[in-house]
């Protein structure tokens, strides 16, 4: 940007430079990771093209490690949400789903939409897609425990206010998104990940892994879980939800043996 306003001689002044370098930088991060993506996913302050047309049927993408292929992806929310049963989208996001730390076949770090309840629909690899969707109880970060659900399903979870704008495409709202609960590829830390306060998050993981809530960041560090909290179910296929209804930084980690240091725990700052 800077090399433009040279070429035209310094028509403009520096305010409107600055005006224009903040659209340009708005356009592009439309429905992209904020932040350093192998660092920081920010999934605070989304900006979905809700005036783009899509196929009705949306496409499918390809992750570049293990090619695994997601479908139906789109990239207005409200196309995804048109496919949906239940009136409702969640992301995928490079670095989450697919797993940490790969990305799209495109080389981009674009979040995409998908159909909440819709089947079939594919995660790439996630164990998800062999178990069932009915979830018993959400863990309530606020509360610190589990929740019984309604009927098994978490539709009034996806009634709050902040899902809500979430579901009908408006910017930086609360978010529900997927992460794919494994070693990362490179065994280096998850990127921190940046949600705003009522974010619904599944995890999704086998029980070669488990998910604790690690008590301390001095812990989380040196990877000691000993006054850690479980919250994983021990079954074979895990697809737990985490109801983020509290602000503040916590701390997930696995602890099979020689997972964490690995890479196998995440930061997630609730704002």
């Amino acid at each position: 940007m800077d090399n433009i306003v040279i070429f035209l001689g310094g028509g403009l002044t520096a305010l409107t430079a600055l005006l224009i370098k903040s659209i340009l930088s708005k356009n592009k991060n439309e429905n992209m990771v904020g932040g350093n993506y192998r660092n920081e996913i920010d999934l605070s302050r989304l900006s979905p093209k809700i005036y783009l047309k899509e196929k009705q049927f949306g496409k499918k993408i390809n992750a570049t490690i293990e090619k695994n292929i997601f479908q139906p992806v789109f990239e207005n929310p409200l196309n995804a949400k048109k496919e949906s049963p239940t009136d409702g989208v969640h992301i995928t996001v490079p670095g989450l789903m697919p797993a940490s730390n790969d990305i799209w076949e495109d080389k981009s770090n674009t979040v995409y939409y998908m159909p909440n309840d819709q089947k079939p629909h594919f995660h790439g690899d996630a164990p998800h897609h062999m178990a069932m969707f009915d979830i018993n109880e959400v863990f309530h970060m606020n509360e610190n425990r589990y929740f019984k659900t309604v009927n098994k399903q978490i539709k009034n979870y996806r009634n709050e206010p902040g899902i809500i704008d979430f579901n009908n495409g408006k910017s930086n709202t609360p978010v529900e998104v997927w992460i794919h609960w494994r070693i990362p590829y490179d065994k280096k830390e998850y990127p921190k990940l940046i949600v705003k306060k009522n974010s619904i998050i599944w995890w999704d993981f086998t029980n070669h892994h488990n998910l604790v809530i690690v008590d301390s960041e001095e812990n989380y560090k040196n990877n000691k879980f000993k006054k850690s909290k479980e919250i994983s179910t021990g079954k074979e296929l895990n697809t737990l939800v985490t109801f983020m209804n509290k602000t503040g930084t916590f701390y997930f980690a696995c602890t099979r043996y020689g997972h964490a240091k690995n890479g196998h725990k995440i930061k997630i700052h609730v704002i």
